[in-house]
Parts: structure tokens; sequence; C-alpha cells
């Protein structure tokens, strides 16, 4: 995962981690970083056939929430830049981020 500005700039992202399951919570802690106020986009890679996340099935729910995608070709999330295409594909990721501290 990672996060990235409105112009697609990587501000942070994390290794590559095996998924925690299918039903539990997948967390991982990063070095401190502060957002200023803005627009941001976490992105998420998957680098399997067999990656399960609980999804909006309708991508037109992801068009309206402002989701994009971009075909990597790579195991790695895009850095130092992502180029964001318009949503293709079923199946919207729910991702999201904590501000709490993870020990």
């Amino acid at each position: 995962m990672g996060i990235y500005t409105e112009g697609g700039s990587e501000v942070l992202g994390i290794a590559a981690a095996a998924q925690a399951g299918t039903s539990a919570w997948q967390e991982f802690d990063v070095t401190d970083t502060w957002l200023v106020p803005g627009l941001y986009y976490v992105g998420l890679l998957n680098t399997t056939t067999t990656g399960t996340y609980y999804t909006y099935a309708n991508k037109e729910i992801g068009r309206t929430a402002g989701v994009f995608s971009q075909a990597v070709g790579a195991a790695t999330l895009p850095s130092p830049t992502a180029t964001f295409a318009a949503l293709d594909a079923y199946g919207v990721p729910v991702v999201g981020m904590s501000s709490r501290t993870l020990i």
C-alpha cells in the first residue's frame, strides 16, 4: 500500500507483505509522515490472482468516489509517480488508514 498526492507523487509506501487472511485486518506501521490538508489517494497492489478484499462490486460507485486504476506490470507500486487511469474493472477494494500508533 502507499499514499499518493492528487498529482500522483508518492508520499509513502510499504514493502510487500503477505495477505494476513481473508477475515483478518492487514496492518502495518510506516515512518511518521505529516500529511498537510489536501487530497490524497491510497494505492493498493495485489500481485496474485487469489488475493481477497472486501469490495464494492460496481465500478460506477468507484468512479463516483474518485477511484482510479493503473496497470503497473510489476510487483511494486508506482514510484515516484503514479499515472492514474479511469477505473475499468469491477470490485473497488475498501481500504483506509488510521492515525493511531501501531505497536
